[in-house]
């Protein structure tokens, strides 16, 4: 009977052992570090993008948000489907991450296994359903921006010093030519409330730079600055999300896209590119 009960005790220490510390699962890794614009030029503009965070799915279920380079672990071994939305930093604040909507959505079936790293480099396209309502890339004779009349320097189509073949809008103020003011040719429709419409655009500044509205109500016009682009040192590419504020703009009927730079710093010239403009929406 004693003999029972000592191996009874034994088989439960055991039991109870497998239970306070079971055999942790091992996961495989995935690494991610940059993601891929792939445009059709004629009609999608250049393939510029400034991808920063990847939103992932697993199988339908939501796994995280990271931004990029990362490393993540996955729990799972077998054949999965990983989706990766992509992510950028609205009107270039880091506190407003959101999925950019115009993209495609990147998916990639994986027989994954326990300690096994997976590169992945998701290729994003433009959907189908966007629409490019206003492009502006300085390759062509003309240009679609006019200039102001508080203007008292111009723009100029200018070889990108960055890009062999590539051009882009320069303009420079000083102390006798101070002021820099221009807008989109055109006008467009103001989109129904709610609905997405973001202003691309590839940047460089030595001052400030203001991007606004010019917004066209039933008798009379307004100017409304919306954001100020700080000076960088190379190109950047940023999404303005106008959507948010054209949503609450209900009086307006039509609006417009203006630029704006005013010389403020002791440097005796500052100089600015611009390219790459895209105004999109559904």
């Amino acid at each position: 009977m004693r003999i029972g009960i000592y191996l009874s005790v034994i088989m439960l220490a055991f039991v109870s052992c497998d239970m306070i510390n079971p055999e942790e699962e091992v996961p495989c890794y995935v690494k991610v570090e940059k993601a891929v614009l792939i445009t059709d030029e004629a009609t999608e503009g250049a393939n510029t993008s400034n991808v920063t965070d990847i939103w992932v799915n697993v199988d339908g279920t939501r796994q995280g948000t990271y931004g990029m380079p990362v490393t993540f672990p996955l729990l799972s071994s077998g054949t999965h489907k990983l989706t990766f939305r992509a992510g950028i930093k609205s009107n270039g604040i880091a506190a407003s991450r959101v999925m950019y909507p115009f993209f495609e959505f990147f998916e990639v079936n994986l027989n994954l296994s326990p300690d096994s790293v997976y590169h992945i480099e998701p290729v994003y396209h433009y959907k189908s359903s966007t629409v490019f309502k206003w492009m502006e890339n300085f390759e062509d004779a003309g240009i679609s921006l006019r200039r102001g009349t508080q203007s008292d320097t111009v723009i100029i189509v200018s070889p990108d010093p960055n890009i062999s073949g590539n051009n882009v809008g320069y303009f420079a103020i000083d102390d006798t030519r101070y002021r820099f003011f221009y807008e989109s040719s055109d006008t467009f429709p103001r989109p129904p409330s709610g609905s997405d419409v973001f202003l691309e655009l590839d940047y460089r500044n030595d001052e400030a730079l203001l991007v606004g509205l010019k917004l066209i109500k039933a008798q009379y016009a307004t100017y409304e600055s919306l954001i100020t682009l700080n000076p960088r040192d190379s190109k950047n590419k940023i999404y303005i999300d106008l959507g948010s504020y054209l949503t609450t703009a209900t009086d307006v009927l039509y609006f417009g896209v203006y630029f704006f730079a005013q010389k403020s710093s002791t440097a005796p010239k500052s100089e600015f590119q611009i390219d790459n403009i895209k105004l999109l929406h559904f």
